[in-house]
């Protein structure tokens, strides 16, 4: 918003950028020294108060800017949180649950009161045995170890944005943060598709008639939640700084402009 200020006999005029940005090129500085002489208590725009609601709207976006702030704070919240249950998965037997019988990414395992026959017609005693190999099996617990490893990628290139002051290298981690987050997010999704699907189609092997998904599986799901949010607070805060970064640089140009003239 620009402010200007007349003189009683309405002779002089002089143009005040509240943003403090340097007076418009209309107004040559002669004009500047005029008024100072006419008006000493305001010798330069810096000793101008702004109004109240220009003042308030600073507040504001001060707050604003703020809260912006800590997103990268939360995605990298949300990039650990995906490692702590991504672990979890890869680590349980509890993906696929029926009588007497709990199957994972890589193990299943079965109980001993389990009815016979098992399912897919396995003869074992009860106890927990290497994951049958199964093409789906494979490529869901492939996925889900890719999943992981670009999530620990991504935190950690989250957590060197952070600590990093300079804008541009700041940028440059949070671009392959987001990509890495993001390629992630696709691999788990993925995974949590093919796996009941390709499973659906052995169905007629299980010897069960009640088959229903583990707590893993909807860890699983859980994980990709936390991906999507972690994705969505990177490029927000990615805009946000990029045009923090460019009113800052036009600002400075401003009044490095400004100090030439006078």
């Amino acid at each position: 918003m620009v402010i200007r200020f007349v003189t009683a006999d309405g002779g002089l005029a002089i143009d005040v950028d509240t943003r403090r940005h340097p007076p418009t090129p209309a107004t040559p500085p002669e004009t500047l020294a005029s008024l100072s002489r006419l008006h000493p208590q305001h010798s330069g725009p810096q000793h101008l108060h702004l109004p109240l609601i220009v003042t308030q709207a600073v507040g504001f976006l001060s707050i604003v800017y703020t809260i912006v702030r800590l997103t990268p704070v939360i995605a990298l919240i949300c990039g650990l949180l995906v490692v702590v249950l991504m672990v979890l998965g890869l680590a349980s037997a509890d993906w696929l649950m029926a009588a007497g019988w709990r199957q994972g990414l890589f193990m299943h395992c079965i109980d001993p009161d389990a009815p016979t026959p098992l399912p897919f017609d396995i003869v074992a005693q009860p106890g927990c045995y290497a994951a049958r190999p199964a093409s789906y099996i494979k490529a869901a617990a492939g996925l889900c170890v890719a999943t992981l490893a670009a999530d620990v990628c991504g935190a950690l290139l989250t957590g060197l944005g952070l600590r990093s002051a300079d804008h541009r290298t700041k940028f440059r981690y949070y671009r392959f943060a987001v990509l890495a987050m993001a390629l992630a997010l696709m691999c788990i999704l993925i995974a949590l598709v093919i796996y009941p699907v390709c499973f659906a189609a052995e169905l007629n092997l299980g010897n069960r008639s009640v088959w229903e998904f583990g707590w893993a599986y909807g860890v699983g799901w859980g994980a990709a939640i936390f991906l999507f949010g972690a994705v969505v607070l990177l490029l927000c805060d990615k805009e946000s700084e990029e045009l923090y970064y460019k009113e800052r640089k036009v600002s400075t140009n401003n009044t490095n402009t400004y100090d030439t003239l006078i």
